[in-house]
């Protein structure tokens, strides 16, 4: 599957990888494959790593249908983490953007997107300043 995660229970993280030829149907397995991990927590922030991506899905409906899914698996009532992209190229860059505005109806969610890996694990108050060390500690 071309998104793989991984939880981070003490840090109230959960990084999201994607690379390849991206399918909305591989997102919404991913999701919900996390909702179901015991180490899943809907607080947990989520770090969303778009630099791999190659090219993706470009159904429009299909997207939109695929995001109003979402939250049932990555949101509950009355929690409120916060995503943060990493889109360090322009297609990645481009697919944040469909993201970030198919979740502007989202009521208390804070979406960020940045090009650099530093910069989105600062806001995120992590120490690291790349995913291989943000790995390499876990």
């Amino acid at each position: 599957m071309p998104v793989d995660f991984h939880i981070f229970p003490a840090r109230n993280l959960v990084l999201a990888r994607f690379s390849g030829h991206i399918l909305l149907a591989d997102c919404l397995a991913s999701a919900e494959a996390y909702a179901r991990h015991p180490d899943a927590n809907p607080m947990q922030n989520q770090l969303i790593d778009l630099g791999g991506i190659t090219s993706h899905e470009r159904d429009f409906v299909q997207l939109m249908s695929t995001m109003a899914q979402l939250p049932d698996h990555l949101l509950q009532p009355g929690c409120e983490p916060m995503v943060v992209y990493i889109a360090p190229h322009r297609l990645s860059q481009e697919i944040a953007g469909m993201v970030m505005k198919s979740m502007a109806g989202i009521g208390g969610l804070v979406v960020r997107i940045y090009e650099d890996e530093a910069q989105a694990l600062e806001v995120l108050g992590l120490r690291e300043r790349s995913l291989s060390a943000l790995l390499a500690g876990a």
